[in-house]
């Protein structure tokens, strides 16, 4: 089992805002694979996942503020 968290996202940013999610609950998922959109008052990032897997519990909704660190989602091998 892995988690996707909220990476480090820059000099000074500490929050962000769950934008779109690119895969759903009990979608397969490749290592490096984006799986959530992030945005912040100064950049766009993609999330991807650490491991591959199946992506068994989304944590946080679209349009939700997260801060790094943040469980979003768990994968399960």
């Amino acid at each position: 089992m892995s988690h996707i968290v909220v990476p480090q996202l820059g000099e000074s940013v500490v929050e962000a805002r769950v934008a779109k999610w690119l895969k759903k609950e009990g979608d397969r998922v490749e290592t490096g694979e984006p799986v959530v959109e992030l945005e912040t008052e100064k950049i766009d990032l993609e999330v991807g996942a650490d491991h591959g897997g199946v992506i068994t519990s989304i944590k946080r909704k679209e349009g939700e503020d997260v801060k790094v660190g943040d469980l979003l989602a768990v994968v399960e091998d």
